[in-house]
């Protein structure tokens, strides 16, 4: 045995303070989050009404509904360089490297799966709602983790057959927002999460964006102006109360000054009473 390898098995049977082994754990932690975490737009595809569909139609017919939709869809996905995850039943799940790539996926998803409704007419429709979010995911080889994906499939759950829902983060990052028809539609609450969430509606359908724009829509309430509302509350609660200091110490001042006067005055009624006496010849 040479001195390099005794030194080693020396130094592997010295044990680790915890000072190393947490100074070891950050490292591994900093690693796996450069390797593996990063900012992704995920999108959650579901079969519409699979449920009574295999009520009403049988496992065989649902399955064979299942199948075309995914074959509509896969090769999409990889169009717009997304990454297929996994299904889910009737549903999917895959990821983006941006949000934009992900809206053209939903659209270009809903107009083929609407064309072969409209080929096929004597067979089943296939009816998906869409859902999209953008945030901070941890990719890994085979799956993908995070609030992220939490969030997209809220969002996905949230929408009616043949629409496209996505969050106000995904509709952030798109630089070109004149591509797709998109307004803010709602806000909803959503299980998981304290504060409602703002929903974007991707139009995809040429006939409802022509209607739809021809609505006057509410705007869609800021959470600059809701900070604002709440500045405005606290201002005002400051303005009533610097009010009612004033008032009190007006009245303080306005009280103090009456004393005043009337002590000023008893002062110059005494005063001329004993100017009268010493100046009356009658006083002895």
């Amino acid at each position: 045995m040479n001195a390099a390898q005794k030194h080693s098995e020396d130094h592997a049977d010295t044990p680790l303070s915890a000072e190393a082994l947490l100074a070891e754990k950050q490292r591994l932690e900093d690693l796996y989050r450069d390797k593996y975490t990063r900012e992704i737009s995920v999108m959650f595809t579901d079969l519409k009404g699979s449920t009574s569909l295999t009520e009403t139609h049988g496992d065989l017919a649902t399955r064979e509904l299942v199948k075309i939709q995914n074959k509509i869809l896969n090769p999409i996905i990889t169009h717009n360089s997304g990454v297929l995850v996994k299904t889910m039943g009737d549903g999917t799940m895959s990821y983006f490297e941006s949000g934009i790539e992900a809206i053209r996926t939903a659209v270009a998803f809903q107009k083929a799966v609407n064309n072969r409704n409209n080929r096929s007419t004597d067979q089943l429709p296939i009816e998906v709602r869409v859902g999209i979010h953008t945030g901070v995911g941890i990719v890994e080889e085979s799956d993908i983790y995070g609030d992220v994906v939490n969030v997209a499939s809220r969002y996905e759950s949230l929408a009616e057959s043949g629409e496209i829902y996505i969050s106000d983060a995904t509709w952030e990052t798109v630089d070109n927002k004149a591509e797709f028809y998109t307004r803010f539609y709602k806000e909803s609450v959503v299980k998981g999460k304290k504060d409602k969430v703002t929903v974007y509606k991707v139009f995809w359908n040429e006939e409802e964006i022509k209607r739809d724009s021809e609505i006057d829509h509410p705007a869609q309430p800021s959470s600059h102006t809701k900070i604002k509302k709440k500045h405005l509350i606290s201002l005002s609660g400051i303005f009533r109360l610097t009010a009612a200091v004033i008032l009190m110490v007006g009245a303080v001042y306005a009280l103090m000054y009456l004393m005043d006067q009337e002590y000023t005055v008893e002062t110059i009624q005494e005063t001329r009473t004993k100017q009268d006496v010493a100046t009356d010849p009658n006083t002895e």
